[in-house]
């Protein structure tokens, strides 16, 4: 996380909240990253997502371009 640079002026986009996204999403909170968007299918990781402090998106009913 430390080689992305995720500052407290930055967002970020996590791909999946599988375990690995996860701890992804918690160091980059820790590091200070204070936008954290997390694609998930999935209603349960979404809900873990949101109770961490990311951003849940749905990518099936939402647009991540936008």
């Amino acid at each position: 996380m430390r080689l992305s640079r995720c500052g407290e002026r930055q967002s970020a986009l996590i791909i999946g909240a599988g375990p690995i996204g996860i701890g992804a999403l918690a160091m980059m909170k820790a590091l200070g990253t204070p936008v954290v968007y997390v694609s998930e299918t999935s209603a349960y990781r979404r809900a873990k997502v949101e109770a961490l402090g990311g951003i849940p998106i749905d990518p099936t009913h939402e647009n991540l371009e936008q």
